[in-house]
């Protein structure tokens, strides 16, 4: 009879650890970094070898510009050849879109014309 009100003691103590643990673990963040707000140009440049619409990002003076692909469609007002943007975004795991052999694939927030 002993043996049993251990082994039962026991198991229980098993069952509420092990509850315990599950709910305090947090699932974890992706490192999904959100960058700041943004000025760049809309361009078509890429469109011969078939990707869509990209932004291009000047640094500075010195530096290559930064090519972003965004992952979706522009809003049709600002998807124009040549237009200064405002926008954030969020660099995204997914591949290349195929005609894109250059740039960075992007989430597109916030995003408005640039006055």
């Amino acid at each position: 009879m002993k043996n049993i009100f251990l082994l039962f003691i026991l198991i229980f103590s098993l069952n509420i650890s092990c509850k315990t643990k599950k709910e305090a673990e947090v699932p974890p963040v992706e490192n999904n970094q959100a960058i700041g707000k943004t000025v760049g140009t809309v361009s078509h440049q890429y469109r011969k070898s078939g990707c869509e619409t990209v932004i291009v990002v000047t640094l500075s003076k010195d530096e290559s510009p930064l090519i972003l692909i965004p992952i979706t469609k522009l809003q049709e007002s600002l998807d124009v050849d040549g237009l200064l943007i405002s926008f954030d975004y969020t660099k995204s795991k997914v591949k290349q879109p195929a005609g894109c052999a250059t740039g960075i694939p992007v989430v597109i927030t916030n995003a408005a014309k640039k006055k």
